[in-house]
């Protein structure tokens, strides 16, 4: 989730490249002891209400601890969790699912609250709507009724198109086919809450810094969090898919990047799991050395870190500008096709990503399309290469010149106000900002291209320092109307899904064309050694419940995993893969009602 993924500094990169190791077939014995897992985390959650947060930082403690009704296998292919099965409609529109009778509501200390039942995800979308989610935009203009609920054209939430039709179905009823629509269901806007504990709890329900403020009814149970400090939980024994929980205690400390050194550290003493070797960190050349016969690196995931263009700054408190003439002339510059692709094509990529993570991480992480160009499949050609080839019919010679930069360092906190948090372009107070981020929500390009929407998207204010929806003549001097045109062309087509991937390659192609922001590298992709068993955990880019996040399916062996075992396992992973996804498009049918 964007606001989530919007990453604002090193710190989080840097994490997230070690959680989101190894995710591949398993070939290890399973551990017969209690199990710990010390690591780090690098921002506190602002909220642990899952239902309304958009951020990574509640995203990796309720992703663990709250099920919604589906989730990703160790393939990516999503698998029953509360739902213990689906059916969909022949017209796409009406999404039935059925509730496991087995699944219980707990509370921090693991005493049972009540069932888990179908009108549970009814409250949570309610109170997602009432108190106006940050992840809204992922359904708001899906589900039957909701965007009129929102916006106040009527105030009776029965009018929305989801119903508990009994206390183990729950129904969606959606304005239009998304093939995509199952991938939604991972994510904390569509997960259940228990109306009486919601109502017991009123406006303290998912407070931060009470972990008896939620309910449970996940793999794990949150024990004690500190602002700062350190995150605990631990495995709910009552869990109704317990015998897929490995890991007995998560304990994460707070981790400020400052000593990047102590991850290697920590892995060199035994204290962690899992460590990135780093180039410019001062343990790199003794690590890589002693660990010569176990470096692996793992495999690119879906988040593009970018370098994005504020086309319209209003602030400047942060900046060597003094005069209006500087200030007029920059913002000129940023408005001009030819100069935003001049500093594209100046941006060294590679030599940016070795200073931190080394020359042979570079060519591994390297991003230079925002929507992956593996992400999804039109015919026998990857998404990437059909956007190269709308992208070879645009007019774009780039060109170099001289570009004077100002580095202005500011606090992660000061970033984060500026940029992911900031509420109008009064304050995006920066031209070229560095340190952005954006990983997909669901199984569709249009989780990448949708979010510079000018109408609409979601991060348009942090990425392009201009508010969506706003009549703003910086909007239509960079072209954005175009590409307004175009993610609406494809996003229209709902049910030959070649010809919308391909309309939407047409927009990334213009998107890319234009430089508005400069994609630079993707997470993972990192340098590491790990003691994770290798195809443990949840594979897939999308949802709350993948590598990056979760701990289910996870294991830990006691032996270092070798560069040479890792090699042998990621052939025999890639077809055993392509295989488990080929079956699993077949068995899709099985769920459309005759």
């Amino acid at each position: 989730m964007k606001k989530r993924i919007f990453l604002a500094a090193g710190v989080a990169v840097l994490s997230t490249a070690v959680l989101a190791a190894c995710s591949s077939a398993n070939a290890n014995k399973e551990a017969t002891k209690p199990v710990t897992y010390a690591y780090v985390f690098a921002s506190d959650p602002a909220t642990l209400d899952y239902t309304v947060s958009g951020q990574k930082s509640t995203k990796q403690i309720t992703g663990n601890v709250i099920d919604g009704l589906l989730e990703n296998d160790q393939y990516g292919n999503l698998v029953p969790s509360v739902a213990e099965d689906w059916t969909v409609s022949k017209d796409g529109l009406t999404y039935t699912y059925k509730i496991r009778k087995d699944i219980k509501w707990y509370t921090n200390e693991g005493e049972e609250y009540g069932e888990v039942k179908a009108q549970d995800f009814v409250t949570g979308l309610k109170h997602a709507a009432d108190k106006k989610s940050e992840a809204l935009y992922l359904v708001q203009d899906s589900i039957k009724g909701l965007d009129d609920y929102v916006n106040g054209k009527t105030t009776d939430f029965s009018t929305v198109g989801v119903k508990a039709t009994d206390d183990y179905t729950v129904v969606y009823t959606l304005n239009h086919p998304e093939s995509f629509w199952n991938s939604k269901t991972t994510m904390g806007v569509l997960a259940p809450v228990n109306e009486d504990f919601l109502a017991s709890k009123g406006d303290d329900f998912g407070k931060a810094t009470d972990v008896t403020s939620i309910l449970y009814n996940g793999a794990y149970l949150l024990k004690g969090l500190t602002s700062k400090s350190s995150i605990e939980m631990t495995k709910n024994q009552n869990y109704w898919d317990k015998q897929n929980v490995f890991i007995d205690d998560i304990k994460l400390s707070y981790f400020d990047g400052q000593d990047a050194d102590s991850l290697g550290r920590g892995f060199d003493e035994g204290n962690y799991p899992a460590a990135p070797l780093f180039k410019n960190s001062a343990n790199y050349e003794r690590l890589k050395e002693k660990y010569k016969d176990n470096i692996i690196y793992s495999q690119q995931l879906g988040t593009t870190f970018y370098i994005s263009t504020n086309i319209d700054r209003a602030a400047y408190n942060h900046t060597a500008k003094t005069s209006d003439a500087e200030k007029s002339s920059t913002k000129k510059a940023l408005l001009n096709k030819d100069f935003r692709q001049a500093l594209a094509f100046a941006t060294d990529r590679k030599a940016a990503i070795s200073q931190v993570f080394g020359d042979e991480v570079a060519p591994r992480k390297l991003r230079t399309s925002f929507t992956p160009p593996t992400f999804v499949q039109v015919g026998d050609q990857t998404f990437g290469q059909v956007t190269k080839t709308e992208l070879d019919k645009l007019d774009n010679v780039w060109k170099a010149d001289n570009v004077v930069v100002d580095i202005q360092q500011v606090s992660d906190d000061e970033l984060a106000s500026m940029t992911t948090l900031a509420t109008s372009n009064t304050n995006t107070d920066w031209d070229i900002n560095a340190n952005s981020g954006w990983g997909p929500d669901y199984a569709d390009p249009s989780t990448y291209l949708d979010i510079f929407d000018p109408t609409s998207g979601p991060n348009l204010l942090g990425s392009l320092g201009v508010a969506p929806g706003t009549d703003s003549s910086a909007i239509k001097a960079v072209g954005l109307d175009k590409f307004k045109e175009l993610i609406t062309d494809a996003s229209g087509e709902k049910t030959d899904l070649q010809k919308r991937y391909s309309k939407y390659a047409k927009a990334q192609a213009w998107l890319s064309d234009s430089a508005l922001v400069i994609p630079v590298h993707s997470d993972g992709a990192q340098m590491l050694v790990t003691k994770k068993v290798p195809g443990s955990g949840a594979g897939g880019w999308v949802g709350d419940k993948t590598s990056e996040h979760s701990y289910k399916y996870l294991k830990l062996q006691d032996k270092i995993v070798t560069t040479k075992e890792m090699d042998e396992f990621r052939k025999k992973f890639a077809d055993e893969k392509a295989k488990s996804n080929a079956d699993y498009q077949k068995n899709l049918d099985r769920h459309i009602q005759d």
